[in-house]
């Protein structure tokens, strides 16, 4: 149970960071949509697809190799070398990123056919090493386990954020180079704060050779994988670009960030969840590690249905969501919006059901799980965009996911078997999915509209799918019940 208690609590507490540097998206797209065209915000997606790639590149692997050696460093004064190591790196990518900035123009013609965004492109591509900055600081309120650091810090960002966007934007009309130039003060904001308020002191301010070179070494190879992560989940926006236009990638960017909530979720998930696996299963004294499967089994089904049910919610009423959100020329992006809320959840999955890989240290399997399952994502976007639009890319993103999945759960039970009830949770996915993808479709293409209430009705029913699938039983409900009234309990009595 005190697992499970960790988990929730971790969950709540990461997620609510990262709920809050999400939420600035979406608190903010009311405004942008009625300020930007569907163009516009298919040309800031592919430009922020691209300062994705490029990070990716520029990280050099860090974020998982300073983790790795700051927890090697056996004495504060190590630690602080090893935080400024990372540091003098992070601030190193400063000379590529002009060398590509000074390309601005070159690259506005070579996406757009046009030189008109040369200064929204170089705003763009100035945002990299502050991204990585911004990476290097959160890291560190992790390292030291200060979540609620981090969190105060984001609700600043938030707030000085949303108000400089609404300017920018909507006030003065600078368009997609006002959200932009938003972005770039926003990083800088989060950056100071973080540094001169609460971890300049965590830093020995001594460049050490000795870990720069362990960790540039560890963290090369990871270049690779996240070049190949890019590939897998967001490069659909560059072949919906060359195959359809900016407006198609815009819609398709809209009904991303409706999405954005089940990703709150899994991002929290991730941050907590791979502690917690690895600290049980090393001190679980249980034969065949009984006690760790229990919490394997327990916490996936958990996420499973609370993200499933999130998902169907939001599926149901996205109609009415968008239209809150956005003017009627964005409306037909919620047909993107359950291919995507599906993916999100089986692309945390992964993590989740493949434990067998990490524990038993043969994650040599991703290294080419996901280039495979990149390379079938291209090329399925290479066929079902010219066919389906932006709705290809959605299905092409589920399909990915489900093969990524398959193969990650499969290799992993057979190092670390767990019984998931992975039939049940097949049968629960595919009931709630269907009925998620049928009431957008048939909405935007005129086949029949269901009232509120009635999608409060077949909401209902969706709650159901979980007993009458079998993914959770009595007996594991009542578990549930009573861990959370004693999470409660002892919540209360520590204050």
């Amino acid at each position: 149970m005190k697992d499970l208690k960790d988990f929730l609590r971790q969950t709540l507490v990461y997620g609510l960071g990262k709920g809050i540097g999400k939420f600035i998206g979406l608190f903010l797209m009311p405004f942008y949509t009625r300020a930007l065209s569907p163009s516009d915000y298919g040309i800031l997606e592919v430009l922020g697809v691209g300062i994705f790639f490029i990070t990716a590149v520029f990280n050099l692997g860090l974020d998982s190799a300073s983790g790795r050696f700051f927890y090697m460093a056996k004495t504060e004064t190590e630690k602080g070398k090893v935080l400024f190591t990372v540091l003098v790196f992070r601030f190193a990518t400063v000379i590529p990123t002009l060398i590509i900035a000074f390309f601005s123009k070159q690259i506005s013609l070579a996406l757009f056919g046009s030189d008109q965004y040369t200064w929204i492109v170089f705003v763009s591509i100035m945002i990299i090493p502050l991204q990585l900055l911004y990476s290097e600081q959160e890291h560190i309120y992790r390292y030291f386990f200060d979540a609620w650091k981090f969190n105060f810090v984001t609700v600043g960002k938030l707030f000085s954020t949303i108000g400089l966007g609404v300017f920018l934007v909507v006030i003065l009309k600078m368009g997609i180079l006002g959200a932009q130039i938003n972005d770039l003060i926003g990083a800088i904001f989060f950056y100071l704060i973080s540094f001169l308020v609460f971890n300049r002191n965590r830093y020995t301010y001594k460049f050490s050779w000795y870990w720069g070179k362990r960790m540039l070494k560890y963290g090369f190879p990871l270049i690779f994988a996240g070049m190949a992560v890019w590939a897998l989940s967001v490069s659909d926006r560059y072949i919906l670009l060359h195959f359809k236009s900016t407006d198609e990638v815009g819609l398709y960017s809209i009904g991303a960030k409706i999405t954005q909530i089940i990703g709150l979720l899994a991002i929290a998930v991730q941050m907590s969840y791979g502690p917690l696996v690895t600290s049980k299963f090393e001190s679980d004294t249980t034969a065949d590690k009984i006690e760790t499967k229990k919490f394997l089994s327990q916490s996936w089904r958990l996420f499973i249905i609370i993200s499933m049910l999130i998902s169907l919610f939001l599926s149901l009423f996205s109609y009415e969501i968008i239209r809150i959100l956005a003017p009627p020329i964005y409306n037909s992006s919620i047909l993107v919006i359950p291919f995507l809320l599906v993916s999100k959840i089986l692309s945390q999955s992964v993590q989740m059901t493949s434990s067998g890989i990490g524990l038993y240290q043969k994650t040599k399997h991703f290294a080419w799980i996901i280039p495979v399952v990149a390379g079938i994502s291209i090329l399925l976007n290479m066929v079902l965009i010219p066919l389906l639009g932006f709705v290809g890319a959605g299905i092409t993103t589920l399909i990915a996911n489900i093969i990524q999945l398959v193969i990650s759960y499969n290799i992993s039970q057979r190092y670390f078997y767990v019984n998931r009830r992975a039939c049940n949770v097949t049968i629960y996915l595919l009931l709630s999915g269907f009925m998620a993808c049928i009431i957008p479709i048939s909405e935007i293409y005129g086949i029949f509209h269901l009232s509120i209430w009635t999608k409060i009705f077949v909401f209902l029913v969706g709650i159901s799918f979980p007993f009458v699938t079998g993914v959770i039983d009595k007996r594991s409900l009542n578990e549930l019940k009573n861990d959370l009234q004693l999470l409660i309990r002892t919540d209360v009595g520590k204050k």
